[in-house]
């Protein structure tokens, strides 16, 4: 009898090794996962202000072409008159130049 209580001590001890093993390693894995879900946070963090940093360079590009659009419609012939003029001040003939018009070429050899 003295056998089998000595055996059934050291299966106890055994299992007690066993639960705190499992309890250690339990214990990792939470500190992983708590880890994880703070690097989680921190990157939903940059993602969300780098959404809004976007949405707001997006918001800026259109009020700042609605603006060159609304300029260069309430004044079209502005712009006509000041490229149609000749070096010496001077509207060219037909007054009528294209703001579009094809860049000089320069002659290559």
């Amino acid at each position: 009898m003295n056998l089998m209580f000595k055996q059934t001590m050291d299966d106890v001890r055994e299992l007690v090794m066993v639960y705190k093993e499992q309890q250690e390693t339990g214990d990792r894995a939470e500190e992983g996962i708590k880890s994880r879900d703070a690097q989680i946070l921190c990157l939903k963090d940059s993602l969300a202000a780098a959404i809004k940093e976007r949405d707001e360079a997006r918001e800026y590009c259109k009020k700042m072409l609605l603006e060159k659009m609304t300029v260069l419609q309430s004044a079209p012939n502005s712009a006509i008159s000041c490229t149609a003029k000749g070096i010496d001040g001077l509207s060219s003939s037909d007054g009528e130049e294209s703001i579009a018009s094809s860049p000089r070429r320069i002659p290559t050899e």
